[in-house]
């Protein structure tokens, strides 16, 4: 993706870069909504907001509030896992050592009961070469944080006990996703959003590291038909790039191994395509999206902004109006009305606070 020029106006296209026109008003709205929401509320005084927007078609306006939320993030210089990713590890070693090393049940935590959604390997990967492996060890003592591996499985070979956090920014846990960049991946590139959000100073350290707080909800129709709507929609001036690869999803963006955007399935009982416990927002891309996110428990605390076609079948739009009538004795209920988008409507759900 060539830099664009920040004097020349941006175009979109709908069609996959068959016909262009200036950014519409519309475009603009749903960027904003997710670059200006509140974060961090839902948490912070137990006063969740679940946004309803209703549109009269199906587009990838999930994926533009996405944007806009993640663009935030980039902005923001403590928008990063740093902090938290030598906990992770504690959490992985936990749950290796004491649920998936000698369960007999793989994987089923349904069965097992064991609150996890998938199985703990028990090992570390480093991100510049995914063969130097560190194995979690049975003498870690998680009462005095002290993380012991070793080079070899079943607590054989080599030992080692990290003391300094910092250790833990050039490992990953198995499957999960580098909080770093490997020494020959790209850091991801800003210039098409530093035309679209003008005002933006970018954090350089956050182009390069991951971070975990937004989940975007996919429909039941999977990530691959997710992103193949998202590819639809493209940003132009003197060169063009389309929404999906703009939307820092493990995977969707060439070139980088980060994600600052997690994806959540609703297929079925619900995956997440990382390990996911501080999410504060969730943009749900449909009507199944909304219904796996309300049900599911990591979201208990986050926002959600959810965006439903009014196209869909008879059943789908009632389950709709049950889903919103179900959360009444939890939220009161706010019409808010177009906001200035026609033939958008917008109800927002705001948790009662108990005195």
């Amino acid at each position: 993706m060539l830099t664009l020029d920040l004097n020349t106006p941006m175009e979109i296209s709908e069609d996959a870069g068959q016909t262009w026109l200036e950014m519409p008003t519309w475009v603009r709205y749903f960027l904003d909504l997710g670059y200006r929401w509140p974060r961090n509320q839902g948490a912070l005084v137990n006063r969740k907001t679940i946004r309803i927007i209703s549109l009269p078609n199906k587009t990838p306006v999930a994926g533009l509030v996405a944007l806009g939320a993640v663009t935030a993030d980039y902005i923001n210089p403590k928008a990063n896992d740093k902090d938290r990713h030598f906990e992770t590890f504690f959490a992985y070693a936990r749950q290796y050592l004491i649920y998936c090393q000698n369960c007999n049940l793989r994987c089923q935590p349904e069965v097992r009961k064991c609150g996890y959604l998938q199985e703990a390997s028990g090992f570390l990967r480093h991100k510049d070469n995914r063969r130097t492996k560190w194995y979690i060890s049975r003498q870690t003592d998680f009462a005095a944080k002290i993380l012991r591996l070793t080079s070899k499985p079943n607590d054989c070979g080599a030992t080692l006990t990290p003391e300094n956090p910092e250790w833990s920014y050039d490992y990953y846990v198995d499957d999960g996703v580098p909080l770093h960049l490997s020494r020959s991946a790209e850091k991801i590139n800003v210039s098409a959003l530093a035309k679209i959000f003008p005002d933006a100073v970018f954090c350089s350290h956050n182009l390069s590291t991951s971070y975990s707080s937004i989940c975007f909800a996919g429909g039941a129709a999977g990530q691959i038909v997710t992103r193949a709507e998202m590819q639809s929609l493209m940003f132009k001036d003197n060169t063009f790039v389309s929404l999906a690869n703009l939307l820092p999803i493990y995977g969707w963006i060439d070139g980088t191994q980060l994600s600052r955007l997690i994806y959540y399935s609703s297929r079925g009982k619900g995956s997440f395509d990382q390990i996911s416990n501080s999410t504060n927002l969730v943009i749900a891309d449909g009507i199944d999206a909304l219904s796996a996110v309300l049900s599911e428990k990591r979201f208990k605390t986050a926002d959600v902004i959810a965006v439903v076609s009014r196209i869909n079948e008879r059943d789908k739009l009632e389950e709709l109006g049950a889903l919103i009538e179900n959360q009444s004795q939890w939220y009161d209920s706010h019409e808010l009305g177009a906001l200035g988008v026609p033939g958008c409507y917008e109800i927002e759900l705001r948790k009662r606070v108990v005195s």
